[in-house]
């Protein structure tokens, strides 16, 4: 079941930088709840479709071609941590903007339910708190 999960999580990203959202709504929970960490843009946390693509479209308002590309992804039973790749121009500021989180999801009967955001420096404490690292 776990690589399927990493399927759905893969078409999860693509749809999302293809700005498909019946496809992304197609591959989440009705009640997905996104989780971002204190100090970033759009903090806390975003429960439910509505929300969710609320937040989507601030970042469209916000940059120009903002693009989630995942680089790799690790499996761990109902879980999925993805190392991702975040880039984008500032719509305002013109600013190139290029992150690199890992991004842990949840997934119940198919769907993603949870996203949690960690930034760059905490990838390995991800990975060792499901249980793949050390």
């Amino acid at each position: 079941m776990s690589q399927q999960n990493v399927e759905i999580a893969r078409g999860a990203y693509e749809a999302m930088n293809k700005r498909d959202y019946a496809a992304f709504f197609a591959a989440v929970d009705s009640e997905v709840e996104f989780v971002l960490p204190e100090g970033g843009m759009n903090a806390g946390t975003h429960r439910g479709r509505r929300a969710v693509r609320q937040f989507m479209e601030s970042y469209d308002e916000s940059f120009e071609n903002f693009q989630v590309v995942p680089e790799e992804f690790f499996e761990a039973g109902d879980q999925v941590v993805a190392f991702v790749r975040q880039s984008g121009r500032g719509r305002e500021s013109g600013v190139e903007i290029e992150t690199t989180p890992v991004h842990l999801l949840t997934l119940r009967g198919g769907k993603v339910q949870r996203l949690e955001a960690f930034p760059d420096r905490e990838k390995p404490a991800v990975l060792k708190a499901v249980g793949l690292g050390e």
